[in-house]
């Protein structure tokens, strides 16, 4: 092979391989952009579904203790007719018999309205007792998931933002290893998010 052969051979390989690198350049950003498009996707749903959460969160206390409120104000008012229905019960038993038939009546009807009361107060629709206390604690159990959700949307949306970071630095740089980090960044934001929905398991990172 001649000298000026030989350099024309370099030359074309030198060709060869100039479209070939920025074809494979062009490629790595594609892939890069659209991790990057990925992962802004499932920050946006994360970020959504954390804002939910806490918000649900906040109405839950809220209706935890009104809820207990309520049931402590009717407790207080149904144990106070219980204790004055039983005072005229003993002073029936103990100076009932100096009572007349009428006085008696009387007492015995005041003292069916009061046992009415007393009923009401516990069983009223919504309203009463024993619907009160069902009502605060389905609340504070629904509280309770709500709090072990909220550090994964929490987490989620901190990795989802780093890796968005890393694989821009990837882009920037030309590092090919860095956009395979974000990609395991992503993948552990992902699982956090599906947790923060179902619970799939418990971290006891999250644990309180």
């Amino acid at each position: 092979m001649q000298a000026a052969d030989a350099a024309d051979t370099v030359k074309e390989v030198a060709l060869e391989e100039e479209p070939r690198e920025a074809t494979g350049l062009r490629k790595f950003e594609n892939q890069a952009a659209l991790l990057i498009a990925f992962l802004a996707m499932f920050l946006a749903i994360t970020s959504v579904a954390g804002s939910d959460n806490l918000q649900q969160i906040l109405q839950s206390e809220t209706e935890i203790t009104n809820t207990w409120a309520f049931f402590q104000a009717k407790t207080i008012r149904r144990t106070s007719t219980i204790l004055q229905r039983e005072n005229w019960e003993l002073m029936m038993a103990t100076q009932g018999s100096a009572w007349t038939p009428e006085q008696r009546q009387q007492v015995e009807q005041q003292l069916a309205r009061w046992q009415a009361e007393i009923d009401r107060y516990r069983d009223e629709p919504e309203e009463g007792t024993a619907d009160l206390s069902r009502k605060a604690r389905e609340l504070e159990a629904r509280l309770a998931r709500a709090l072990r959700q909220d550090p994964n949307f929490d987490f989620a949306e901190g990795l989802f933002q780093i890796g968005i970071v890393i694989a821009s630095v990837s882009i920037l740089t030309k590092i090919r290893p860095l956009l395979v980090i974000a990609g395991l960044v992503g993948l552990v934001a992902i699982f956090l998010m599906l947790n923060g929905f179902f619970l799939l398991v418990e971290i006891p990172l999250f644990a309180n």
